[in-house]
């Protein structure tokens, strides 16, 4: 982190979060978004098999006590993911048991938050301090990093210029958030670490806004983050599905009581409707996250058709015809007869 300081201790559990490879150093950040599961940047996916929580100064051998150390039993990476550019750059990582004592900050459902520019949102992390070359070495902090940065609308991040070079022109999505100003910025290492606003209407809770995720020259160029709230449906149905305790505000339990999602012995749709997106489809999505592939366009979906089948439909009216035909003899047959009786 370029411009931080040192985060005030116990200010942030939520996120401390490093996340490395066994015996060997810090890849990236995460935050804890359920007793069981963080939130990651999705390019972090391959770079790490243990994550440690609770870290806050790493050279006070005091400290060691509070540190906990999990393993991760499934890492889902969003099926919209685009590694070339970034896009929906998210995975949520369930662990192998509960974290004890932590509570899981709370995500930004709202996307009109962050809405004005220069709005101060806060980021920590373990991240690189400075911004070095190939031939420099990166310094890392050994105290968890805090700084203040500012958020900058998609349009105004777009046309960022330095050099009179604008390096970001046609790379600003809407599932991205950029925030920083010259001299303050993630940097290498803060991949996947939390981007607060802090004291939220949500009874002072801070929320999670963003996650890191790219950026051109740590310091240079504003910080390009994962907006939370353009991926909160897709988080939410991960948390709900895989998490043994989802937090409260989730309500998952109304998702899974709702009528329009129980089991029927009917299609809900007819097969001319086009095929479901990727956010709403089990299959597709437990598929590419085994594979560790993004998701492709080309993956086929298909709905099943009406159990009543064309030939049933048809038979059914050639039934209906033959009764009424049947009916008609009839009445043709009565008046014979009564004419008979008459005569």
């Amino acid at each position: 982190m370029i411009g931080g300081f040192n985060a005030r201790p116990g200010k942030f559990p939520y996120g401390q979060v490093s996340l490395f490879r066994q015996n060997d150093k810090h890849q990236c950040g995460g935050v804890i978004v359920a007793p069981d599961a963080i939130l990651t940047a999705g390019h972090c996916k391959d770079v790490f098999d243990t994550v440690e929580i609770g870290a806050y100064n790493r050279t006070d051998p005091s400290q060691e006590a509070f540190i906990q150390t999990f393993q991760p039993v499934r890492k889902m990476l969003h099926p919209m993911f685009e590694a070339s550019f970034y896009r929906f750059d998210v995975l949520v990582v369930q662990l192998d048991r509960p974290i004890d004592n932590v509570q899981p900050i709370r995500l930004n459902s709202n996307p009109r938050i962050p809405h004005q520019s220069s709005s101060l949102l806060t980021l920590i992390g373990w991240g690189s301090t400075n911004y070095a070359t190939e031939n420099q070495d990166r310094i890392f902090p050994s105290v968890l990093q805090q700084t203040w940065v500012p958020y900058v609308e998609n349009d105004i991040c777009e046309r960022s210029e330095v050099n009179n070079k604008q390096l970001y022109k046609n790379e600003i999505f809407d599932e991205m958030l950029c925030a920083g100003r010259t001299g303050v910025d993630a940097c290498r290492g803060d991949s996947g670490s939390p981007l607060i606003l802090e004291n939220s209407f949500y009874n002072g809770a801070d929320i999670l806004v963003g996650l890191v995720s790219w950026g051109r020259g740590c310091g240079k160029y504003p910080g390009v983050y994962t907006r939370i709230s353009s991926v909160f449906p897709w988080i939410r149905s991960r948390l709900c599905r895989f998490s043994a305790d989802p937090p409260e505000y989730l309500a998952c339990q109304q998702e899974q009581e709702s009528p329009a999602l129980l089991a029927s012995d009917r299609p809900s749709a007819s097969p001319f409707l086009s095929p479901p997106s990727p956010e709403m489809t089990g299959s597709t999505e437990e598929a590419s996250e085994s594979k560790n592939e993004p998701y492709s366009a080309g993956n086929n979906h298909e709905i099943d058709p009406p159990h009543t089948s064309f030939n049933e439909t048809s038979t059914a009216s050639v039934s209906t015809g033959s009764k009424f035909f049947a009916c008609a003899l009839c009445v043709v047959l009565s008046f014979t007869f009564l004419s008979l009786l008459w005569l």
